[in-house]
């Protein structure tokens, strides 16, 4: 009776018999199997031809170190307090930005800053990018420091000095502050939540440590404070000024990206609050130099205490076991 009904519907509703349907469902399926890699590979083409030059570098050196940290070439440096203070162990804090703990650590960063720094870089240049990128790896990793020892003064306990951390996290987190804080668009959805877009990095940090407890929250705190002090002008006297950038973008050092199309390259544009913001005005950068000095200061002065307090109290860190936080 089964086979008589659907010979009947086959023969009404679509003009072939059952044999024919199968074979032609048969054909189908295999041609879609036979198309998804081309897919794929056309959709791997297109991501890397509408990537800019800056970003995708970004992309590209971070998964170099990996594989060269994966075959034991370079060794992992995370970011450890107590070795950059004590041990004076400064490498760490350009290294741990650029280490990841395994693929999925890097897969997920790797996306992330694809997504974040192409519309950053639409925003202010391929250099104007490379030189955010690049102080933000050193400044998010000071702060992160200056964080923990203020964390093990309050809170009396040597723990906050030995936590470890390494990532591309803390960069990200300073891109995603400046998009934030430029983006018209006045909410923005946070796992199916809508909250205004000024907030978004905050509560996107207290998500993430909410799903994921093991994260490194000073290290996400970091690179949201290193967003706001370059929104608001801050890091004015450490980045290039937007002259610089464009005597430098008719330099031949990097002739072969401004010239080249398949670099993608993207200019310095004629304004943008992010490329030149308050940089201009002496009164900024003199209150910007203050800053400075007073955050010094008082990093000085806790690391004093630290050191007069707890300075035979602390072992040597190297011979921790400690789990590295991601």
């Amino acid at each position: 009776i089964v086979q008589e009904v659907l010979s009947k519907y086959f023969r009404v509703r679509l003009g072939m018999t059952s044999q024919q349907y199968f074979l032609a469902s048969d054909e189908n399926n295999s041609s879609q199997t036979e198309e998804e890699p081309e897919r794929s590979q056309s959709r791997i083409s297109e991501l890397l031809s509408n990537t800019p030059f800056a970003t995708l570098f970004t992309v590209f050196l971070c998964t170099v170190v990996f594989v060269l940290q994966s075959v034991t070439i370079l060794p992992t440096a995370t970011l450890c307090a107590y070795n950059v203070v004590y041990l004076g162990e400064w490498y760490r804090l350009l290294s741990s930005g650029l280490s990841h703990a395994d693929i999925v650590h890097l897969a997920m960063n790797m996306m992330s800053a694809a997504a974040l720094g192409a519309k950053v870089e639409r925003t202010v240049g391929s250099l104007a990018l490379s030189a955010a990128v690049t102080w933000s790896l050193v400044l998010t990793s000071c702060v992160h420091v200056a964080f923990s020892a203020l964390a093990s003064v309050v809170l009396r306990s040597e723990a906050p000095m030995y936590a470890r951390s390494l990532g591309f996290s803390a960069v990200l987190f300073h891109l995603a502050t400046l998009e934030a804080n430029v983006d018209v668009r006045p909410t923005r959805a946070v796992f199916g939540m809508a909250v205004p877009t000024r907030l978004y990095p905050h509560v996107l940090l207290l998500v993430i440590q909410i799903f994921f407890p093991h994260v490194s929250f000073l290290g996400h705190l970091s690179g949201i404070v290193v967003g706001y002090m370059h929104f608001y002008g801050f890091l004015c006297p450490v980045l290039p000024s937007r002259n610089f950038l464009l005597r430098l973008e008719e330099s031949r050092a990097i002739l072969f990206c401004t010239r080249n199309p398949h670099c993608k390259y993207i200019p310095v544009p004629e304004s943008s609050m992010l490329v030149e913001r308050k940089c201009d005005c002496q009164i900024s950068e003199n209150c910007t130099c203050a800053f400075v000095y007073i955050l010094r200061d008082i990093c000085g002065g806790i690391f004093l205490y630290l050191r007069r307090r707890m300075g035979q109290e602390f072992e040597d860190a190297n011979d921790l076991d400690g789990t590295v936080v991601v």
